[in-house]
C-alpha cells in the first residue's frame, strides 16, 4: 500500500499531466485561430493541415514504437528480478 507521501507525488504529478494537456488544448487552438487568419479557408490552408496532420502521425508513430521498445524490456527486466527474488526468499 502507498503511504500518504506518495500519493500526494502520485497526485501532483496527475494534476501537473492534466495541467500541461489542458494547456496544450488551448496552444493548440490558438494556432488555429492564427493561422486561420493568415490564409484564410483555401487550398493552401488544407494542403498546411494535410502536411501538419502526417507529420504529427508519423511522430506519434516514432514515440510509440520508441515507448514500446523502451517499456517492454524494463517490465521483462523486472519480472526476472521479482522471480529471483521470489525464489531467494523461499529457499
Amino acid at each position: 500500500m502507498l503511504n500518504v507521501k506518495a500519493r500526494s507525488g502520485i497526485a501532483q504529478a496527475a494534476a501537473l499531466v492534466t495541467g500541461l494537456t489542458a494547456l496544450s488544448a488551448v496552444l493548440g487552438f490558438l494556432r488555429d485561430v492564427v493561422i486561420a487568419g493568415v490564409f484564410g479557408a483555401g487550398a493552401q490552408l488544407d494542403a498546411f493541415l494535410v502536411a501538419q496532420g502526417l507529420m504529427n502521425l508519423v511522430l506519434a508513430m516514432i514515440a510509440g514504437a520508441m515507448a514500446k521498445a523502451t517499456v517492454q524490456p524494463k517490465t521483462v527486466q523486472r519480472a526476472i528480478q521479482t522471480r529471483r527474488l521470489t525464489r531467494y526468499l523461499s529457499s
